[in-house]
């Protein structure tokens, strides 16, 4: 991602981030509002956008464009299921 878009959109992480035991699980998480990986309560402060559900319930209708272009997937069928 670093390459594609540089490191204004994909900042490196902190000295103390890298620390963390759990950075693992958060490498790559998308919050709300970046200002929460900063805060003592991290990662309780942040506001994670990490379902559909999420992403509707927590930017404004305002963010979402309906392209009016609908997508389909053929069924396939194999051994008498559908796939």
């Amino acid at each position: 991602m670093m390459a594609q878009l540089g490191s204004q959109y994909v900042p490196l992480p902190t000295p103390a981030a890298e620390r963390l035991p759990e950075r693992e699980q958060f490498t790559l998480r998308v919050a709300l509002d970046g200002s929460c990986f900063t805060q003592t309560d991290f990662p309780n402060g942040c506001t994670w956008l990490d379902s559909q559900g999420a992403v509707e319930g927590n930017l404004p209708a305002t963010a979402f464009v309906d392209e009016k272009v609908f997508f389909s997937g053929a069924l396939v069928f194999f051994d008498g299921s559908a796939l």
